[in-house]
Parts: structure tokens; C-alpha cells; sequence
């Protein structure tokens, strides 16, 4: 049910960056550029309005993240393949919000590292001595790690020397 859920969002999200698209090549195609905002230039901001207020808020985002963290011990052994598809659905939509809603993110006011710190970025590299875990399990860590690299690349607010926690790795200096 969170995988759906999750991925119905990741749908929505994706849907709204191309209505977005489309909105502003018309508003540029139609409109003169100067001071004053056009029609079609309302209508993208109603439909921004719109969005935010119908998207859960990013706070629900951050817990669902890192309510994937805190579950990871346990269920890692019992599903691996299930684990690292929360995780994954997790860190995509925290990428998404950042790419697509950064106006929301900017009202949280959170440091992006904090929890990018949480994820276990250490399974890939444990994965390649360790041949019971799923090729599946392994491919999706590897994307998760893609998408920490994007949500890095998209944030404004991540401080490179703000500290998170002191076993913290960052992901990059981990593959090799």
C-alpha cells in the first residue's frame, strides 16, 4: 500500500513538471515578456496554487523517509527486495518535491544532508561480497544512490560542512 501510494505520487509529481512544461513554451510562445504577468501566466500559478495545496505536505514526505530508515534493521532480513523499494519510492519523491516544489521544500527549512545521512548507502558495496542479496535489491540501491546525487544537485539549502551524525559516510566517497 505504501509502494502505491508512493508511486501514484511519483506519477503526479511527474505529470505536473510536464503540465508546467507545456504551460510556460505556451506563455512564452504567446505572451510579450515584460513586467506584467499574462493570462497564461496567471493560469501557471494557479495551477503551482493548486498543486501545493493538494500535495501532502513535505514534513509527511520527511517522515515517510525516514520512517523507511528506522525500518530497515528488522526488515531488511525478512524482505530485502521490499525494503529497498520503500527506500527507493522514499528518496525519489524527497527528489521530486526538490525538483518540482522547491518553494515547499524552502518552507520546511531543513538540510538536506540530514536526511540523505540516514539511508543506507553502504548495501551496495556490502552487496558485492554478500551473494544472497537479490540482483534486484542491488539495482535499486544503486538508483537510490542516483537519485541522493540528484536531490544534492537540487537543493539550495544543503550545507556541505553542516554536520549530521559522525559515522556518517557520504555516499560518494563509499563507491568506488
Amino acid at each position: 500500500m505504501q509502494h502505491c501510494t508512493a508511486f501514484t505520487l511519483v506519477k503526479c509529481l511527474q505529470k505536473y513538471a510536464s503540465v508546467l512544461k507545456n504551460l510556460e513554451q505556451v506563455e512564452s510562445a504567446l505572451e510579450v515578456k515584460g513586467t506584467e504577468v499574462g493570462l497564461w501566466g496567471k493560469r501557471r500559478r494557479e495551477v503551482e496554487k493548486e498543486v501545493r495545496k493538494r500535495v501532502p505536505e513535505f514534513q509527511v514526505i520527511l517522515g515517510f523517509c525516514q520512517q523507511k530508515v528506522a525500518s530497515v534493521p528488522k526488515a531488511q532480513a525478512s524482505n530485502p527486495v521490499r525494503t529497498a523499494l520503500l527506500q527507493e519510492s522514499a528518496q525519489r519523491l524527497l527528489l521530486l518535491y526538490h525538483k518540482y516544489l522547491p518553494e515547499v521544500v524552502a518552507e520546511a527549512r531543513f538540510d538536506v544532508g540530514k536526511v540523505l545521512a540516514s539511508f543506507d548507502v553502504s548495501v551496495v558495496d556490502d552487496a558485492d561480497e554478500d551473494s544472497s542479496i537479490p540482483e534486484a535489491t542491488k539495482k535499486l540501491h544503486l538508483i537510490q544512490r542516483l537519485h541522493v546525487f540528484r536531490t544534492l544537485k537540487e537543493s539550495d539549502q544543503f550545507t556541505w560542512t553542516g554536520k549530521t551524525r559522525t559515522e556518517f559516510s557520504p555516499p560518494f566517497l563509499a563507491m568506488s
